[in-house]
Order: C-alpha cells, then structure tokens, then sequence
C-alpha cells in the first residue's frame, strides 16, 4: 500500500516518451523518496531503505530501476556529505547498523531533487 507521500511522488514523475521503446523509464525521485520515508518513519538504517525503496517502485508500477544495495548506500553518503541526512544512533561497531534522519534545518533543500548531480558537478 501506498503511503501519500509516496503517491505525491508518483504524480512528479515523467515518463520520457522517447524511451518507451526500452521499458520507459522514467526520472528517479529517490532523493524526494528518501526524505519523505525519514520523515514518515523518523530514522532508518539503509538496507531497510533500500528494501523499502525497492517495493515502492514495484507497488507503483514505476518504470526505474531500484539499483543495488550499493548504489543506494552511495545514495545515502552523497545525502550526508550534503548535510541532507545525519546519523541518528546506531551500533558503534564498523559493521552495525548505521540509522539515519532528516536534517530538519535542510529540510526544504533543492538538492533533494537530484543530490548526485549537485555531487558532480561541484
């Protein structure tokens, strides 16, 4: 079941017409996903994220490519070298798991609209 953040979301999303030929895919909002699910749930350790990102697009039936659990954790470093995201408690061990949350004062930031481009080009 969708959630409403996750319905606003599905309304954003463009299809590019000139890839329909090859499954029509359409614009990733894992950004927007990503803050809207941490402000929904509170904090998050990324692979359950990254589950829950992944049933998202198939509950919806989105056209976009989940990505592995390493890209997503990509994701997730690029989001905190932004100050989007912050760490939120955890297991103080190298291999615990590591919970996440919304940096309030970046809540409203355009970077959540396409993090990894901004992360390029700087």
């Amino acid at each position: 079941m969708l959630r409403p953040f996750e319905a606003e979301i599905i309304t954003e999303i463009r299809v590019h017409p000139e890839r329909l030929g090859t499954g029509g895919r359409s614009v990733s909002r894992k950004g927007v996903w990503i803050r809207g699910h941490l402000q929904d749930v509170g904090r998050d350790y990324p692979y359950r994220m990254w589950k829950r990102w992944k049933s998202f697009l198939e509950d919806a039936g989105l056209k976009i490519q989940a990505g592995t659990y390493q890209a997503f954790r990509t994701y997730i470093y690029v989001l905190r070298r932004f100050g989007l995201i912050r760490r939120a408690g955890g297991s103080p061990s190298t291999f615990g798991k590591k919970y996440y949350e919304i940096n309030p004062q970046k809540i409203n930031s355009p970077l959540w609209k396409n993090p990894f481009k901004a992360y390029v080009n700087r």
